[in-house]
């Protein structure tokens, strides 16, 4: 079993950095609240969809 020790956590950080092209922590902060965004919009839209499929109103 590897053991978790600090550089293990700042090396996966550093990683996850570099997998989302974030150049520093900051970024890689937008970019995950830019797809949590984006993945309720996308959700919401899907419903949407569905409702407008089944022929149900929605009130505004």
């Amino acid at each position: 079993m590897t053991e978790i020790t600090p550089w293990t956590n700042k090396r996966k950080s550093l990683n996850q950095i570099d997998y989302l092209n974030a150049n520093n922590f900051r970024d890689l902060r937008t970019n995950i609240e830019y797809k949590l965004q984006h993945k309720k919009r996308k959700k919401s839209l899907s419903l949407l969809l569905l409702i407008k499929e089944k022929g149900k109103v929605i009130a505004p």
